[in-house]
This record gives C-alpha cells, sequence and structure tokens, in this order.
C-alpha cells in the first residue's frame, strides 16, 4: 500500500490506485507530505524513536 504523511500534524492518506504522489502538493494543515510504503513499519519506527 502507498501512504503520505504530513510531517506536521501526522495525519495520513492511502493513494488510491489511480492517484500518484505529485498529485499532492500539501496536507489540509499546510505540512510537507512524504511517501511510505508500509504504515504499520512507520509507526513502530516512530514509536521506538519518540520513547527513547
Amino acid at each position: 500500500m502507498r501512504y503520505l504523511i504530513c510531517r506536521d500534524c501526522m495525519g495520513y492518506y492511502r493513494l488510491k490506485d489511480d492517484e500518484y504522489i505529485d498529485d499532492f502538493e500539501s496536507c489540509t494543515c499546510n505540512g510537507e507530505l512524504y511517501y511510505i510504503t508500509n504504515l504499520n513499519k512507520y509507526i513502530k519506527e516512530t514509536l521506538s524513536k519518540n520513547a527513547k
């Protein structure tokens, strides 16, 4: 699966099959979006970084 994550509000959006990364400029909060392919892995990595 493909997702866009906002660096500011940490909101995420699952890209549909016919959508592309370049179709989106920013989050609704105007934050920067970045692309990930594994949401569960991202959450685990983020939580482990924040626990330190």
